[in-house]
């Protein structure tokens, strides 16, 4: 099974230094609760480096993580990676990507109903129950960030570069012209989740 890259992202503003420690703090909620060890979550952390500069915002490059972690769901396995990236955006806003990387899993989507894959699906809803200041992506490596640029600059031909997303409530009106090739299903109280079928 392994071999299948997916890409499950979302965006968070940065607003201090303060503001990071308790993304981290939320982010490694996420970690514990998808099945990854307290060793590799600890050994990540301790090797994030974070500076100030004048304007107080956080200033970090992508932080991967040292090693691959393996998460065993069942009869499968999974090698997940977790990076922060930072985006400077044309206002001067500061944002983080939190990525986690799953080697193993169903990025394509194709249309099995639902719940495509669990653990996919597991860490999406995670993510939501952690972070709904944009949409939970699930992407491929060409569509690595754009639904994000397509919410925060309204580029509407952006918007659906996804695979998957469970997108929050506030966001919903930007929406509302869904392409043929998608679906749309209602997950946990006030997310939708929005799924591309092939």
């Amino acid at each position: 099974m392994l071999g299948n890259f997916s890409h499950i992202q979302t965006y968070v503003r940065l607003k201090n230094s303060g503001g990071f420690h308790h993304i981290i703090d939320r982010f490694k909620q996420v970690m514990i609760n998808i099945g990854i060890s307290f060793d590799d979550i600890n050994s990540w952390i301790l090797g994030i480096n974070l500076q100030d500069d004048d304007t107080l915002y956080a200033s970090i490059e992508d932080i991967p993580l040292s090693h691959d972690m393996l998460v065993k769901v069942e009869k499968n396995k999974y090698i997940v990676n977790t990076s922060i990236i930072t985006w400077t955006h044309k206002s001067k806003e500061t944002w983080l990507e939190l990525l986690i990387t799953v080697e193993g899993g169903d990025s394509t989507c194709k249309d099995k109903g639902f719940k495509n894959d669990d653990f996919i699906l597991k860490i999406m809803e995670n993510l939501s129950d952690q972070f709904n200041e944009t949409g939970i992506y699930l992407s491929n490596e060409m569509q690595d960030g754009e639904a994000f640029i397509g919410l925060v600059e309204n580029k509407i031909e952006k918007l659906w570069e996804f695979n998957a997303a469970i997108i929050p409530m506030p966001h919903l009106s930007f929406y509302k012209q869904m392409p043929k090739d998608f679906k749309r299903y209602n997950t946990h109280e006030g997310t939708n989740f929005f799924k591309r079928v092939i």
